[in-house]
């Protein structure tokens, strides 16, 4: 069989193409022959590594763009993912006690006239905390809330808390600081005479009332205290 087989220059012939008719149908059924033509001889595989290079070349721009437009999309996604929620918008409604009140008179249960009465309190002085006018500074009128709100509300205290306190944050006032002279703050220490007595008999001339608003906030937990020890 080997004695048949094609020779070198007529296995170079079928690899460039060529070949005489008899040469192919040899390489065809001859094992060893077929198996020579499809063998890589040095001369193709430096020829085949010089087009793998070549291509190589030409596809480097391409797999840059590929591999930087994936670097893209894996930052886009990290970064997405980064991101804090956004924040619902939805605020918690601030009440203050004049809107609560409000919004109770404005049922059929109770009217002005009523709730003053339940609570015997003044027309007038519900009026104001209709309004949101409070005593802040001297507190007078600690118990009168007091009462409305046991009277129109299961959870007075929650109610003094929340819309009370609120309303009492925005009230104008603040603490009582004495100008007097140390000898006259001491005259006023007579027993007998309640503090505000005193404040308003002695020191009609010499008090200041400090309105920054560390004291209004004081003034502020002063009046709540009051309310809630009423209720």
């Amino acid at each position: 069989m080997m004695d048949n087989c094609l020779s070198s220059i007529e296995l170079i012939e079928l690899r460039q193409g060529g070949g005489s008719l008899a040469s192919r149908d040899h390489a065809r059924v001859c094992r060893r022959c077929s198996a020579l033509l499809g063998a890589v001889t040095p001369r193709v595989l430096e020829r085949q590594t010089a087009l793998f290079a070549s291509l190589r070349e030409d596809t480097q721009p391409i797999q840059r763009l590929i591999e930087n437009k994936m670097a893209a999309e894996k930052a886009v996604s990290k970064s997405r993912s980064e991101v804090p929620p956004v924040r619902s918008r939805t605020r918690t409604r601030t009440i203050l006690l004049g809107q609560y009140l409000g919004e109770a008179l404005g049922k059929e249960e109770w009217d002005l006239g009523s709730l003053a009465e339940q609570a015997q309190v003044p027309t007038s002085l519900l009026s104001a905390f209709c309004n949101d006018v409070f005593d802040l500074t001297h507190r007078s009128d600690t118990e009168a809330v007091a009462k409305v709100l046991t009277a129109l509300a299961d959870d007075p205290e929650e109610i003094a808390r929340g819309p009370l306190w609120e309303s009492l944050l925005r009230t104008p006032g603040g603490m009582i600081e004495a100008t007097g002279t140390t000898e006259m703050v001491a005259g006023s220490s007579f027993a007998g005479v309640s503090e505000a007595s005193r404040e308003s008999d002695l020191f009609r001339d010499q008090v200041e009332i400090d309105e920054s608003e560390t004291a209004r906030k004081q003034a502020a937990e002063l009046y709540l205290a009051d309310v809630l020890a009423a209720l």
